[in-house]
């Protein structure tokens, strides 16, 4: 049979020889960049890891204005659906609106954690939370989105988290201010799929793409364009941030337009990750924003002190996991909440100021101390009651033991410092929760009766760490 075929015996062969000449190239690569050069092979890891499991194609579609957009955000009658939730054009009486822009650490990052904060706040309010994010996207795209769509929606606050990806375009040769030196309308990149998925499993091949300047990421070689690695910039002139303090500027303009405010959210980033080249553009960035926002008397929200103390949360140089984003996720809620006034007149520490400028002094668990003044007479002690968020009643939670004491603390792991604390409360005060106390004091009487109910300033004081070790 063979000798009848000859053809299709000598392309077989043909074939099985330059299959085990690449395999064992291969292998011959693979010991050659592990012994020479262990950072570019772990570099080459990981680049074959994300080219195997990249889904550009399903979640990114090419956009006329925005060179790409989430396939997941798509225009309906009468309003927008983002990932499964219908928004109306109109909102309804008594909705706030949050609309989060950023790239890929804000889409499905810390919006519905926000969402879910937010809504628990005391109040007839209800929030709804609109995650604008796209993968990929820098300050640019986020400005353009906002005028062609999110403004229809009248966010009454919009969340900007921007910082990291403002870093290639001012890297990229041949800089203009349009980004177009950058972007380029999403087109098919001279390789098929087909070699695509071989090279995210062949270590030698994912080596020469990459020094083609093709990238992992195939919305990168969709829409940006290609340059040789040996042309981008080590250290990009400062002229090249103004762009983004232009978009910014121009942002909150139109936010307050049509009627919102803007909220700035810098970017945090880990020290341990990628290079100090990375960071430095980074910094720039955040000092744009941190400037801008204090000139245009708009508001931060800062994360990068409270996450410096947990490295382990990030998965790399800015992307943080679950308890990453819970976190931010209640940072934004906090300063969304004093934007919106909530904390007025409600008798409780404002803890936005702690989180606007972080003390590596402060404790990372919450401590709060709370202090009054009595002076109607001796009574037996005092009893401390507290609300958590929308509870209709407040819950007992400790005592002081003798009427001499003016001070009860609440803190996280150490119910040794009020011995009479309920096991319940053992935890200590949470981030993300609205606390409001009452100290009701017990007469001396048998059998004793309450004298008197202290709830707010100047009778009332909530510390957020013991007066001892205030500066």
């Amino acid at each position: 049979m063979l000798r009848h075929h000859p053809r299709l015996v000598n392309t077989s062969l043909i074939f099985l020889s330059v299959a085990v000449t690449l395999f064992v190239l291969e292998g011959i690569f693979r010991v050659y960049l592990l012994r020479a050069d262990p950072a570019e092979a772990a570099f080459i890891r990981k680049y074959a890891e994300i080219a195997r499991l990249d889904d550009t194609r399903t979640q990114l579609e090419p956009h006329p204005y925005l060179a790409y957009a989430p396939t997941s955000i798509q225009y309906e009658r009468e309003g927008i659906r983002i990932r499964g939730r219908f928004f109306p054009k109109n909102k309804n009486a008594g909705v706030i609106r949050v609309a989060c822009l950023g790239g890929s650490t804000t889409a499905q990052q810390f919006p519905p954690y926000l969402d879910k904060i937010l809504n628990r706040f005391p109040g007839d309010s209800l929030f709804e939370v609109m995650d604008f994010g796209c993968n990929g996207w820098t300050m640019m795209e986020s400005t353009i989105n906002y005028l062609i769509r999110i403004a229809d929606f009248a966010p009454d606050i919009v969340l900007l988290h921007h910082g990291v990806n403002e870093g290639p375009p001012r890297l990229w040769p041949g800089f203009k201010p349009d980004y177009s030196h950058f972007r380029k309308p999403w087109n098919e990149p001279p390789l098929s799929g087909w070699f695509r998925k071989m090279f995210s499993h062949s270590w030698l091949m994912a080596h020469v793409f990459r020094r083609l300047g093709l990238s992992a990421y195939d919305v990168q070689n969709l829409t940006m364009r290609r340059v040789g690695r040996d042309e981008v910039l080590t250290d990009p002139p400062p002229t090249t941030l103004e762009p983004f303090e232009r978009n910014l500027r121009l942002l909150d303009a139109m936010v307050r337009a049509t009627g919102g405010r803007l909220l700035v959210a810098p970017m945090a980033y880990c020290r341990q990750k990628d290079t100090p080249r990375e960071h430095r553009l980074i910094e720039e960035c955040n000092a744009v924003q941190r400037r801008v926002a204090h000139e245009m008397g708009a508001r931060l929200a800062e994360t990068d002190g409270l996450l410096q103390r947990h490295p382990e949360w990030f998965k790399d140089l800015c992307h943080v996991g679950d308890n990453g984003n819970y976190l931010k996720a209640q940072v934004y809620a906090m300063v969304i909440w004093d934007m919106l006034g909530r904390y007025k007149d409600l008798g409780e520490v404002n803890p936005v100021a702690r989180f606007e400028m972080p003390d590596p002094e402060v404790p990372e668990g919450r401590d709060l101390e709370l202090r009054w003044e009595f002076d109607s007479g001796p009574v037996r002690e005092f009893q401390i009651h507290v609300r958590v968020d929308r509870e209709k009643a407040f819950r007992y939670m400790g005592r002081t033991f003798t009427g001499e004491v003016r001070s009860f603390r609440w803190k996280a792991g150490e119910p040794q410092r009020a011995p009479s604390l309920k096991e319940e409360f053992h935890e200590g005060p949470r981030f993300g929760h609205f606390y409001t106390f009452k100290v009701a004091a017990v007469s001396l009487d048998n059998p004793p009766r309450i004298v008197g109910h202290l709830t707010s300033p100047p009778a009332l004081r909530i510390y957020e760490c013991p007066l001892e070790s205030r500066h």
